[in-house]
């Protein structure tokens, strides 16, 4: 028997395992510890103070998966694994008892390999289970960011804000641009459980404000890629999501926008706003996915040479404008 394994099956939950690499940033130790937290099961908080930016954990998977489950075929990776490591894959929650036990285990826990951003060029079609990762509990306005690196073959999960000792370490399982009511809905159906989060938890009018912005930022996000010969317009349209981006707490997807900046700025060849978008975007990579990403890379060779962009100028000459 198989199963369709979908991206939102894929944009599970996943973190302390002999399996995972050590953190090569800023933190000699591990920062948190896996223990039971109150209405969640386990979770993983924060033994030591960490900074925004920090490589809090990388991991390897301890299986992977693409679009199709067979229990057979699971069983099959299952058994190459180590005694240690199957005891790990075991010891996962399993949300899902009416289905054979492996293919249960894999869509609780699996997380995608790849992009899961709308319209991505190389979006995720297979996924992997953690040890550690997968025992990451999910939160509206996460304080982790994981991200798949390909040719290291790692999971890894950096800090997007201060976390402080007692904090717990959160990611989310669901796209943070949706309405609170959304958002409910795809966790309840696919993860079943209700958010209790601070954002889920706002006062009517601060939650009508916050869906609203949330609303606001997945709407930039669709239009912008179409508005290149309107740059004065994308560029007020990603200052817009920047700033609500901020005000909801959330970095994913900053460094995304102002790449669409940096490529507007290019097209028009704004040498000057080009390399300051361009900068910017840089420093949002470095936190949501780490320096060693491709997209990082990428960006930070357009910061050092704007105009070596293959669209440079293609829409004449125009200053767009650049950051506030």
């Amino acid at each position: 028997m198989h199963f369709l394994l979908t991206v939102a099956d894929l944009r599970a939950v996943i973190l302390s395992s002999p399996h995972a690499t050590t953190p090569h940033r800023t933190m000699t130790t591990r920062p948190f510890e896996i223990v039971p937290i109150a209405g969640k099961g386990l979770g993983a908080i924060a033994t030591q103070p960490i900074r925004r930016g920090t490589l809090v954990l990388e991991e390897r998977p301890l299986l992977t998966v693409d679009g199709f489950l067979s229990e057979s075929s699971l069983a099959r990776k299952a058994h190459l694994l180590s005694p240690s490591a199957r005891d790990a894959l075991n010891a996962l929650k399993n949300i899902h008892p009416s289905l054979p036990r492996l293919i249960g285990l894999t869509k609780t826990n699996s997380l995608p390999m790849g992009d899961t951003s709308a319209g991505a060029s190389d979006p995720a079609s297979s996924g992997g289970v953690y040890e550690i990762g997968s025992r990451f509990n999910h939160d509206c306005t996460p304080s982790i960011n994981h991200f798949w690196h390909p040719v290291r073959g790692v999971e890894t999960f950096y800090a997007t804000r201060d976390i402080a000792v007692g904090e717990e370490l959160t990611i989310y399982y669901t796209i943070p641009y949706a309405t609170r009511a959304a958002r409910q809905s795809y966790l309840r159906s696919t993860f079943k459980f209700t958010c209790t989060c601070a954002t889920c938890n706002l006062a009517p009018s601060d939650l009508a404000a916050s869906d609203e912005r949330r609303t606001s930022i997945q709407r930039a996000e669709d239009v912008i890629p179409r508005l290149t010969h309107s740059p004065t317009e994308l560029i007020s349209l990603v200052r817009k999501a920047i700033a609500d981006l901020d005000r909801e707490g959330l970095v994913v997807g900053k460094g995304s926008f102002c790449y669409d900046a940096y490529q507007a700025a290019a097209a028009w060849g704004d040498a000057k706003n080009a390399k300051e978008w361009a900068k910017a975007s840089c420093e949002f990579y470095s936190v949501e996915m780490g320096p060693e990403a491709e997209s990082y890379a990428k960006v930070r060779r357009y910061q050092l040479a704007p105009t070596t962009h293959p669209a440079w100028g293609m829409h004449g000459r125009k200053t767009v404008g650049g950051p506030q």
